[in-house]
This record gives C-alpha cells, structure tokens and sequence, in this order.
C-alpha cells in the first residue's frame, strides 16, 4: 500500500508512537502509526509530504529519517526560497 493510501485511511488519534529525532542539530518529531494489514507509517510533522513506511519500529524510524534527509535536500535544490523560509520558521520554534 502506498504512503498516501496509508495516511488517507489513518489519524493521528492512531499514533502508536511519537518519535523524536536529531537530524543536523535540529529535533525533528514524526508521528508513527500501525497499520492493520501490518508494517508502520510514518509521516515528520511540520514537513508535509515527508512519509515513509516500514515492516517493524526499528525500519520505520530508520525509514523517517533517511525520507526527512531526501525531503531536506529536495527542498533546497529545487526551491531555495522556500526552504530558507521553512528554515527561518523551524529556528524560531526551536
């Protein structure tokens, strides 16, 4: 099942797990749900379109972080603007 077939069909109020995680000194959280026909979902909160899926927690972790450092460097090569903005935006959370 795909990563957008998963997220249509499942609420946050299904999270099994948040997962907090640092990525380049900065604290990403992603919320991870169980599936029914089995495997995890993931998607990192504040960075939409950033999913991945697993068979096991352990994947599924793994699988987040490698999406949400495709998701980065997409973001800057493609549009620089907008990711100095979200840039800008995840520091003054911080």
């Amino acid at each position: 099942m795909k990563c957008y077939e998963i997220y249509r069909r499942y609420s946050l109020e299904q999270a099994v797990e948040d997962f907090e995680f640092k990525l380049n000194k900065e604290v990403f959280l992603a919320n991870i749900i169980q599936c029914d026909e089995g495997g995890y979902f993931a998607e990192v909160i504040g960075c939409k379109g950033c999913m991945a899926q697993g068979e096991t927690l352990d994947e599924i972790k793994e699988n987040i972080q490698n999406a949400l450092r495709s998701w980065l460097e997409v973001l800057r090569e493609e549009e620089p603007q907008l990711y100095k903005t979200w840039r800008s935006n995840n520091k003054a959370r911080a």
